[in-house]
């Protein structure tokens, strides 16, 4: 998703941030293209949206599925025209229980 953010004649940037956070164990993938417009920010994790020509749109709903099942957090921050940055969080330990 990342290396589509950027116009095919553009090199893509994208940072992969890894750090820790209290009990979580955090990964940052930052990138500087589009960044993604306001009104499709709300259904960003929902299944099957998608703004590509190609592709189901589950991917993102997926991940957030599956950080969530864990006891993470799926987020994410975007800036129309500077660029997106997804967050996913795991916890350091997993219970089971979430």
């Amino acid at each position: 998703n990342a290396v589509q953010a950027y116009d095919k004649d553009k090199v893509a940037v994208i940072d992969i941030i890894l750090y820790e956070e209290q009990n979580y164990y955090c990964v940052e993938v930052r990138d500087y293209g589009h960044g993604i417009r306001e009104e499709f920010k709300k259904n960003i994790f929902q299944p099957y949206f998608t703004t590509k020509t190609g592709g189901l749109g589950l991917g993102l709903a997926m991940v957030k599925n599956i950080i969530n099942g864990f006891g993470g957090v799926a987020a994410f921050e975007s800036k129309e025209g500077e660029g997106s940055s997804f967050y996913l969080k795991l916890p350091k330990k997993y219970s089971g229980k979430e």
